[in-house]
């Protein structure tokens, strides 16, 4: 699963607990997300990870880039910085499910569909 993400945005901020609940569940699971956050800048990034690190212990299958490293590539274009967007791919790294915004209930479904067939 792709969650591109920002530290500035309510609807983010929010599903990024639902997120780690529903990650303790799967673990073990061949599941894996990578969160690709988009603020402007890195340090808005860092200062929200040194307050995680304090609060909340690292999840090995969730992994939290910056998308303005020189580093990161993707082909996902402009995306609105403060709008979460999920993409959810399945075992051939095709895109199964994508959805902007909050992300609805039965999404956790589809997901553990993929993970159980």
């Amino acid at each position: 699963m792709l969650l591109f993400w920002s530290t500035d945005c309510a609807v983010c901020l929010n599903t990024l607990p639902e997120l780690r609940r529903n990650l303790a569940g799967w673990r073990g699971k061949d599941f894996v997300v990578v969160a690709v956050n988009q603020d402007p800048t890195e340090r808005s990034l860092t200062d929200y990870e040194a307050l995680l690190d304090r609060l909340v212990a690292p999840d090995p299958q969730m992994k939290i880039v910056w998308r303005r490293d020189s580093l990161h590539r993707d082909s996902f274009g402009e995306m609105l910085p403060r709008e979460l967007h999920t993409v959810v791919l399945d075992r051939d790294g095709y895109v199964f499910k994508s959805v902007h915004g909050r992300f609805p209930p039965e999404l956790w479904d589809d997901v553990a569909d993929l993970l159980l067939n």
